[in-house]
């Protein structure tokens, strides 16, 4: 994670702001929402050793790249 992105974060913070999701914008929408937060959460849950990389092939909504 870059020292730009933390910075930011802290910024957003510190003005109150304690939600990181993506807000409302033009182009494409997220695909984060709390059920997929929650099923990749569980699929951790039922294997710690779960490799990030299989994330696209169990979770297709989430791009490999």
């Amino acid at each position: 994670m870059s020292e730009g992105k933390v910075s930011q974060w802290f910024r957003h913070f510190k003005d109150g702001q304690t939600n990181m999701r993506d807000e409302d914008r033009s182009g494409h929408k997220s695909v984060m929402h709390d059920n997929l937060v929650e099923n990749v959460n569980n699929k951790t849950r039922e294997n710690w050793q779960f490799p990030i990389s299989e994330l696209s092939v169990c979770f297709p909504q989430i791009s490999h790249i």
